[in-house]
């Protein structure tokens, strides 16, 4: 069986946004800080919900940078809307150069 959402992708906007889009409902619920840079926040909610007094995350929120676009954080959220699993990309740099000869 392949699983509903693909467990690898990298922290770019539209991958992200497809492999969400697949089995969820997405919502833009609002607008945070993280890491001094804004991002809009949006929320994943299952298409297939799991089962009451499932241990598996009921909803899933993504925190798109303003600027970039670039995935900054996810949480995995718990049925009380607790984080059960937090993912931060603290060391990002954007629009950096990037010699040559590092791809030898």
């Amino acid at each position: 069986n392949k699983p509903a959402v693909d467990l690898v992708f990298p922290p770019l906007p539209e991958p992200y946004l497809a492999s969400l889009k697949k089995a969820n409902t997405l919502k833009l619920i609002g607008e945070e800080s993280v890491g001094g840079r804004k991002a809009w926040v949006i929320e994943a909610k299952p298409s297939n919900p799991p089962p009451a007094g499932a241990t598996t995350p009921v909803a899933t929120k993504a925190f798109f940078d303003k600027d970039t676009g670039v995935v900054l954080k996810t949480e995995s959220l718990t049925a009380e809307g607790k984080p059960l699993q937090v993912t931060e990309y603290i060391d990002r740099q954007f629009d950096v150069k990037i010699e040559a000869e590092r791809f030898k």
